[in-house]
């Protein structure tokens, strides 16, 4: 009659039928009245000594089965020559981690996975595969942060960490992009040499030497103690409450194409436009001043002075020299005008004066030459004075004269006296009693 063959849980595995050889599972099952039941019982000893051995997994397997895999690759998850444990439903890699190029279906919390496809490790933290390492995928190259040892030239060893990174259209052309390292600095031996790294490892982070445009972004708070707000910007307007200086004769160029410069050669200072047709110009809030043209190397003002101390441009001295000599300049005019007013009219221009000038020079009997000369001079008509003397050394009029000798002259019934005469000579007959005043 059949009999119930059970699992360890005491529930019915299978029902055997009598003289049957049953193989629902990976080892057969033998009814009553089976003849040479010997060598399926020892096939059957054997399949679990060896864990069913095979390169294919067991057929009909059940949970806890074993499994050895004898493939010389991954099967089912299972890794060469390791042995795998049946889940229910897959064979899982019995003390090591899944094996394979897809997710372990119905993974369980702490169960490992080797992802073929992209060399990582994987581990299974109860609602999904999270990735132990590396952490960079095989088809992305080598990139992320490595530990490594290496060796300086006097043989010590130093533990650094290498920052790669890969280029994604050539996975394996991965280099290092920065170092850190917590040891004084240290020159590397030939050995333990890299691309970008050739020579010093320096203290905290270090930039290859190699990688083209290689440097820090985004924002620091503070560098060497100093507040982010301390330092000048390169590439926006800022200002400085401090002094900057350039300690070299180079100088300082300012322009997107290096157009102005200022720079030193011995003790000269030269401030230069160095664009090809430029102009310099010194301006003030009013507009430009001074302009030094490119074309002619001359300097020119903006306007002719109005101050006294005003750079006097050629125009302008050209114009004040015109001005001066022109009949139509008003002030000429007035000065000219003013001379002429009180002269002759044989005197009133230059010509008549260079005229009478030559005259007398020439000894003529006309002009200049009738004039009477003040160190003395011989008059040769009349001598006319203008009123009568007022001062002692005045020269005398003859009406003075005789208003001064009527003026002293007696009456002629004064005091008896006879005839009174005035003239220049003795006069004739004359009475007892008569005056004669002889000039």
């Amino acid at each position: 009659m059949a009999y119930e063959v059970n699992f360890t849980n005491g529930t019915v595995a299978k029902l055997v039928e009598d003289g049957i050889k049953d193989s629902t599972y990976s080892v057969t099952l033998v009814g009553k009245n089976v003849t040479s039941y010997g060598e399926v019982f020892a096939e059957n000893f054997i399949k679990l000594l060896e864990n069913h051995a095979n390169t294919i997994a067991p057929s009909n397997p059940i949970s806890g089965q074993l499994w050895f895999n004898t493939s010389a690759s991954t099967v089912s998850g299972v890794a060469p020559s390791t042995i795998g444990v049946y889940n229910g439903s897959q064979f899982k890699p019995l003390g090591g981690a899944n094996i394979s190029a897809t997710e372990p279906a119905s993974p369980s919390t702490g169960d490992l996975w080797f992802d073929t496809t992209n060399k990582q490790l994987k581990i299974h933290d109860s609602s999904a595969f999270i990735l132990v390492g590396p952490l960079y995928k095989s088809v992305d190259g080598k990139s992320g942060a490595i530990v490594e040892t290496v060796t300086d030239t006097s043989a010590n060893t130093h533990l650094i960490t290498k920052i790669y990174n890969s280029d994604e259209n050539t996975p394996s052309n991965s280099v290092v992009v920065a170092t850190i390292s917590k040891d004084a600095s240290f020159t590397l031996a030939a050995g333990s040499q890299f691309t970008g790294f050739t020579s010093t490892i320096k203290p905290g982070i270090q930039l290859s030497s190699s990688v083209s445009g290689v440097q820090f972004h985004g924002e620091a708070t503070s560098l060497s103690g100093f507040a982010s707000s301390d330092f000048l910007s390169a590439i926006a307007n800022d200002t400085t409450s401090g002094t900057l200086g350039i300690l070299n004769d180079a100088g300082l160029t300012v322009g997107d194409g290096n157009d102005a410069k200022i720079s030193v050669t011995g003790n000269d200072v030269t401030i230069e436009n160095q664009t090809a047709t430029g102009d310099l110009v010194l301006a003030v809030d009013s507009g430009s001043v001074i302009t030094i043209d490119d074309a002619t190397t001359k300097a020119l003002v903006n306007a002719d002075p109005t101050v006294a101390l005003g750079i006097a441009t050629k125009q302008y001295v050209d114009t004040a020299e015109t001005d001066a000599v022109s009949t139509s300049n008003t002030y000429a005019d007035g000065l000219i005008a003013s001379l002429k007013s009180g002269a002759s009219a044989g005197y009133d221009t230059f010509a008549e004066v260079e005229t009478q000038i030559g005259n007398v020079s020439g000894g003529s009997t006309s002009g200049l030459a009738l004039k009477v000369a003040k160190s003395g001079d011989t008059l040769t008509g009349a001598l006319i004075l203008h009123a009568d003397p007022s001062t002692g050394l005045q020269a005398s009029t003859k009406q003075y004269v005789d208003a001064e000798i009527t003026r002293i002259t007696p009456a002629s019934d004064r005091n008896g006296y006879g005839e009174r005469t005035i003239s220049t000579s003795a006069p004739s007959g004359g009475s007892d009693g008569d005056i004669h005043y002889r000039y």
